[in-house]
């Protein structure tokens, strides 16, 4: 059974809780779990955790990225800038 957020029986692993049910190889899973990030520093940490966690996995590579693109992209229009992200990733 799939839902809109990524959510597959077949697929394991919260990121954080091992929980099944999850499919992280979806952009629309990780797009959701980074909508928690209010800031750039913590969208790139969240990030940066999610790609340590999964770097066996190509496909979920893949998919954290589109999802931080994104969520970058809502950061952006919600008033960050570039450079507020350029400066949270040096910094972490």
């Amino acid at each position: 059974m799939q839902s809109s957020i990524g959510l597959n029986n077949t697929h394991n692993s919260h990121p954080n809780s091992g929980e099944p049910g999850f499919d992280t190889q979806s952009h629309g899973h990780w797009l959701n779990h980074f909508s928690r990030a209010s800031k750039p520093e913590t969208l790139v940490r969240m990030a940066r955790s999610a790609a340590n966690k999964n770097k066996e996995n190509t496909k979920a590579l893949i998919a954290i990225r589109i999802a931080e693109d994104l969520r970058e992209a809502e950061l952006i229009n919600a008033g960050f800038t570039r450079l507020d992200f350029d400066y949270a990733d040096s910094e972490l």
